[in-house]
Parts: structure tokens; sequence; C-alpha cells
């Protein structure tokens, strides 16, 4: 593969991790295989080469001193593949990250078993961008999807057209090689039974928040430690040697990370209809005055007027008008009159 198969490469750091992503020529037909299947490593050629193994050999060649990233192919705003880069011997794959953008909790979900296990991220249709450069949740939003993911060790968030990309071009590749090569990469012991020390001591406790392990947190890799780490290589479809290596410890790292950060603060709605009444009626009924739908005084209760009102400003927006104030509704409220 040759550098001008490419537009330009672009490149992105988050929190020390780096991501390639490089823009291939709409109008010029590669020798090799650009089926979307190419992301699971397909090719329909019996002597073809597959997109991904020729990219990673124009990395190898274009960018010598990367050790580690993640690589996502596209071409216009398509996205062919999302897939890890890393010269080490790779014994496992991993896709880092999934985009998610048709569908609904269950397909979701249902497309993620299909990874078996290699997902590390995904990439719902939650998210969008207010006016101001700020995050926002948009009513496709499903707590229940996203607390799905966190248990089985997955990072929830937003496209990478939220997060502040680089561009750099083609021609400028080998001085960006070199800046890459500053980002720090987390170098993991190999413990076993025997094993004794502050390392053993932190990957006790971490299994602790896991909750498969349940002994003592006294640094010493005892038969009760590696119980724990083979049920956890276990869940997380590892091999199931009771050997935390690399793979089984930053494997822990990031089923801890997704348990302790919210990827957003998400705001919970309660359900309003006629009747209702309290301080989530009045809130409610003064940013419907604010859109001038409703021209009645904001007391607190849900009467014929106020759902009068909440039906206007649902069809409006092309809600479900129905007179009932749910979570999108109010969702849909919010965010209208954030921007008056």
């Amino acid at each position: 593969m040759k550098l001008r198969n490419f537009d330009q490469v672009d490149i992105k750091e988050v929190n020390g991790e780096y991501t390639l992503i490089l823009r291939m020529k709409e109008d010029e037909q590669p020798s090799y295989d650009t089926e979307f299947g190419s992301e699971f490593f397909y090719t329909t050629k019996k002597n073809g080469k597959t997109l991904i193994t020729a990219t990673e050999q124009f990395i190898k060649k274009e960018f010598p001193k990367i050790k580690k990233a993640t690589i996502i192919l596209a071409v216009g705003t398509v996205i062919l593949a999302s897939f890890p880069f890393q010269k080490a011997e790779a014994h496992e794959v991993t896709f880092n990250m999934s985009y998610l953008y048709f569908g609904n909790t269950k397909s979701y979900i249902s497309q993620i078993d299909k990874t078996q296990g290699n997902l590390s991220l995904v990439s719902p249709s939650y998210f969008d961008i207010n006016a101001d450069g700020s995050l926002k949740i948009t009513t496709q939003y499903d707590s229940t999807f996203v607390k799905e993911m966190h248990s089985r060790g997955m990072k929830v968030v937003p496209p990478a057209k939220t997060t502040t990309t680089t561009s750099v071009t083609a021609a400028k590749s080998t001085a960006t090689a070199k800046a890459v090569t500053s980002a720090k990469q987390t170098k993991y012991p190999t413990l076993k039974s025997g094993s004794k020390g502050a390392a053993v001591t932190d990957m006790q406790n971490k299994l602790k928040k896991t909750k498969l392990y349940t002994g003592k947190v006294n640094g010493v890799y005892d038969t009760a430690t590696k119980k724990a780490v083979i049920a956890f290589q276990k869940k997380y479809k590892l091999k199931a040697d009771g050997i935390a290596g690399t793979a089984t410890l930053s494997k822990l790292d990031s089923v801890i990370a997704a348990t302790k950060t919210t990827t957003v603060a998400v705001k919970k709605y309660p359900t309003l209809k006629q009747g209702s009444q309290g301080t989530a009626v009045k809130d409610m009924q003064n940013k419907l005055i604010k859109t001038k739908i409703y021209k009645g005084k904001a007391l607190g209760k849900y009467d014929t007027a106020t759902k009068k009102a909440v039906i206007a400003f649902q069809k409006k927006y092309k809600l479900t008008a129905d007179g009932i104030a749910g979570p999108v509704t109010l969702a849909k409220l919010d965010s209208v009159t954030k921007s008056k």
C-alpha cells in the first residue's frame, strides 16, 4: 500500500492513548479487498490481501516508531474498519471500539454479543453536541444498555466526531510519528502463584472491587488469589491459566475504570400526567411558559390547561402526543429551554 492511497492521516490523543484515522481516497480502487467484513479479517479472494493486513504493513513502514495504537479506516464519512495495532506479538485480538448508529438496545446487545467479548469500547448514538460545544444526551439514551456494558467491563463513550481531532497531512507523517512515541504506555508485570509484593496487593484490591475475590489483601499470590484470577479470566474470555499477565491486568484496569467513572451525568426524569402535583410540575410549567406554548400560571398542578400545553409541545417536536410528560418529553423540554 502506498501513501498516495490516503487523503490524510488524522491523529487524536485521549488520556495518553493514540488513535490513527487513515482517510482513503474515494475515487481510487485499491488492489485489495475493501469489504466491510474486513474488520473481522474477512476476504473473498483466495490470494487477496485484506485491507487490515495492507494497512498494518503501511503503518510499519510509514510510522516505524509507533508501538501501539487504535487504527480507524475511513472513506468519506464511512468507517470501514476499527482495529488495534501493536508491534509486539499480538496473541489476542481485541477490537477497541464499535460505533452503534442504528437500532435499539436489544439490537445493540445482539451485535455486541457477536464479537464474543472482543470489544472494550462502544459508542451508541446517545450523544450530540450543543451549540456551545458541550456534550448532550439524545432522547435515545437508555441507562439499561449503559449498565449492561459496564457489567461486561466495557466503556460507553461519545463517537469520535465529538472529540477534538488533530489533523495532519500525510506528508507530515514522519514528524507526527515522533510525537506519538512520547505517549506513555503502562507496563504490567507477570504475577502467578508464589508472587509477593505491592503489585499483588494492587491486583487483589481490584479483584475485590469486581467481587470475584473475597480473601485478604495481603500481597501474597496464594490459592484463593489464583482462583479469583481464573474466575476473572473466564468471565472476560481470557486464557484461564491463573497467571495474571499483561492481558489480564490491563483488562482488570479497564473493568475497574468503567465501574469507577460514569461517562456522562444522567438526569433522572419523573413521569408527570394530569392530576400530578408538586415542584416537578411547577418546574415543567415554568419551562413551558418559556416556550410560549403554556399561557397559564406555574401553580404546580397538572390540570387540563397544562395537559393541552404538553400535547402542543409534543406535536411541535414530533414526540408521542399523549399529554403525559415522561423522560423523553421532559428531556426535550430541557434542551429547548436551555437554548432560549
